[in-house]
């Protein structure tokens, strides 16, 4: 078949006939115009999926961390209330949601909350403290838009099976990081206690060797331990320890585990 065409062609060729002869000019107008946005659209696809590639091997999380602000509220010792605040940029064509890590052995389940975004039911790997939440933005949000994601998780620690530390862990880049702990029902000889702020580096996806970096003070006036760090360098899990209040039976708990927030 196409044996015939390319002799077809060849006839036509030498009797000097060209296709563009049985065109009208505005037909060809219309075929000129067609095959140029042809081109256009091809080299935007190609731009576009260049561009998505590029950006999914440098952030692969799809955002760059700005801030990570954790708060820890407790009237009672019981009755805890995690708060955390992450400042992100957005680095994909588009993107319209995030998935928030967090570690919790707690005997009862979290009740997650949000005030900007949408929450979706947690999801908890099994044989391990790790879950995760679906964070859906208001809307899309584009390359270089900035959003703020807000989680709040009411726990409810009345056998008290939770450590008394918070965690964050840092693995690109980011601005500030920072922890506070309000723990507005203990007494006057609490006043004097401190708390220990310590990292460590993540190796195969875990915690290595503790390393101290500070002791923090507790605030008598605010009843809270406040730290934060700035440009905190990536790698490393950071976290804050305070000792727990006394019981009322004079005791303190045992060490469990803790609140962990994963900051990219």
């Amino acid at each position: 078949m196409w044996a015939f065409v390319a002799n077809i062609a060849g006839l036509a060729g030498i009797l000097g006939i060209s296709v563009t002869n049985f065109l009208t000019d505005s037909l060809k107008s219309w075929i000129a115009v067609a095959a140029f946005v042809g081109v256009c659209a091809y080299l935007i696809c190609q731009i576009f999926i260049i561009s998505k590639k590029v950006l999914s091997q440098t952030h692969p999380s799809g955002f760059l961390p700005l801030s990570s602000i954790a708060k820890y509220v407790t009237s009672d010792g019981k009755n805890l209330e995690f708060e955390t605040l992450r400042h992100l940029q957005i680095k994909r064509p588009f993107l319209r949601h995030i998935d928030h890590a967090f570690h919790w052995t707690g005997s009862k389940e979290p009740k997650v909350s949000s005030e900007i975004q949408i929450v979706q039911p947690v999801k908890r790997s099994q044989n391990t403290t790790a879950s995760s939440v679906k964070m859906i933005f208001p809307r899309t949000r584009i390359y270089n838009d900035v959003e703020v994601v807000h989680i709040k998780m009411l726990i409810d620690d009345s056998d008290e099976k939770s450590e008394t530390y918070l965690s964050m862990r840092v693995q690109a880049p980011i601005c500030l990081i920072s922890f506070q702990v309000d723990l507005l029902h203990v007494t006057q000889r609490y006043h004097g206690e401190s708390a220990k702020f310590t990292r460590s580096l993540i190796e195969n996806g875990s915690a290595a060797v503790i390393e101290d970096i500070k002791i923090i003070q507790f605030s008598a006036s605010t009843k809270s331990f406040f730290h934060m760090v700035t440009n905190p360098e990536p790698g490393y899990e950071y976290k804050l320890w305070w000792p727990r209040p006394m019981l009322t039976n004079g005791k303190a708990a045992g060490k469990r585990q803790g609140v962990k927030v994963q900051s990219p």
